[in-house]
């Protein structure tokens, strides 16, 4: 710009064309802000190093395993089993610590970043779809009977849950007081899988309580209503309640339905991030890894029937004996000439591969002829050898004969 009269006396301005403004970073919010009052902020100091007991989510196809499908079906359960895959753990501690009541009741709300976040029984239920919809007073067979301590008939839970010959691990006083998951049917244990994580979420998992059991009882049991929407409700305020003191402060504490509150935060407009998964889904592979009771499907054998006025009682059961012992070695039989006939197929495999390589991949060390690689496998055979250097077949001859003759 030329200089005149009025702006000579100016410095000459500098041109910022090309260059972007430099803006200072919006400062985060302080975290004394998150809280509505001090005692909110130092519950938030005393829970944040609490671990999270994450829910699992249902991926099951029809067929795969209709009893437990079905089961979450026949009870709208469908949006309780489908939660969120991950979920915002800041978010989730400041809805405990702003939850933390005052006055030894609770509000059956929460502050999380300005916005108020309720969690009793209805908002649960709203959000879940509904799956029991009730009157007002009325109330769930479960909680009906819970609450005018109405007894469980312990032969019913027995028969449902366990398996055969099993019951209850007694107290020194001869009363009830656990179930192992040893003990019990591979549905009950699906069930509980399901229940510890997003209905009554614990860390211990290898046993139930007598109240617990009967809740799988009564989730178990097709002609039983079951107000999830109280329960979660009261396990939550369990977890905003929860005090530590010299009884518990070595114990390792920890917050459950991590992701139903994100999203229950998320629904009142709360901004969030998912960033933290959740447990390994529920699936088929899942329940045959996890949930399968081998004592459940192992095959029992039939007991022999002894025929009426036989002249010889005393020798029908060990005719029975001889023909289920013939059976058994069958089955051995072709279950060992079926593995032989694997190991035999890998061998030729081994063989074929390694002359492949030999013959058409060179690198910078020898390799092992065709000739040492077979000696190096040191290959028995394709066929067993027993009984005096005998083959199989001879051997279980021998062996049916002498069966026969006993």
């Amino acid at each position: 710009m030329a200089r005149t009269k009025t702006t000579a006396r100016l410095p000459p301005t500098r041109s910022h064309k090309g260059k972007r403004r430099r803006t200072s970073p919006s400062p985060e919010r302080p975290i004394r802000n998150l809280f509505r009052d001090p005692k909110r902020q130092e519950r938030y100091e005393q829970i944040k190093h609490w671990y999270f007991i994450t829910e699992r989510k249902v991926v099951l196809l029809p067929e795969e395993y209709d009893p437990f499908l079905n089961g979450l079906l026949r009870r709208n359960w469908m949006r309780l089993a489908d939660p969120l895959p991950k979920f915002d753990l800041e978010i989730v501690r400041e809805f405990y610590a702003n939850a933390y009541p005052l006055d030894g009741l609770g509000e059956k709300r929460s502050k999380v970043r300005g916005r108020w976040v309720t969690y009793d029984r209805a908002s649960i239920s709203e959000f879940l779809g509904h799956p029991l919809p009730l009157a007002e007073g009325q109330l769930c067979d479960y909680t009906r009977r819970r609450r005018s301590q109405e007894a469980f008939d312990e032969e019913e839970v027995v028969n449902l849950i366990f398996i055969s010959n099993r019951s209850y691990r007694l107290g020194s006083s001869g009363d009830p007081r656990r179930i192992l998951r040893t003990d019990m049917k591979t549905l009950a244990q699906v069930f509980m899988t399901f229940l510890l994580s997003n209905i009554v979420p614990i860390g211990h998992v290898s046993d139930l309580n007598v109240p617990r059991c009967h809740l799988l009882f009564n989730i178990m049991r097709e002609d039983l209503t079951v107000d999830v929407a109280i329960i979660i409700f009261e396990e939550i305020h369990k977890f905003v309640r929860y005090e530590v003191n010299k009884n518990n402060e070595k114990r390792k504490c920890a917050l459950g339905f991590p992701t139903l509150i994100t999203a229950l935060c998320q629904a009142q407009g709360v901004e969030v991030d998912l960033s933290v998964k959740i447990r390994p889904t529920i699936t088929k592979r899942f329940i045959e890894k996890f949930c399968t009771n081998p004592a459940e499907i192992m095959p029992q054998l039939e007991q022999p029937v002894a025929a009426e006025q036989t002249p010889c009682p005393e020798q029908q059961p060990q005719l029975n004996i001889h023909h289920e012992l013939l059976e058994q070695m069958r089955y051995l039989r072709l279950q060992m000439e079926h593995t032989c006939q694997q190991n035999i197929s890998i061998h030729r495999g081994q063989l074929h591969l390694h002359e492949y390589l030999y013959n058409n991949v060179r690198g910078p060390y020898p390799g092992m002829t065709p000739q040492e690689f077979l000696a190096y496998l040191q290959w028995p055979g394709d066929s067993p050898i027993f009984f005096r250097g005998r083959k199989t077949n001879w051997a279980w001859q021998h062996f049916c004969s002498w069966i026969h003759t006993r």
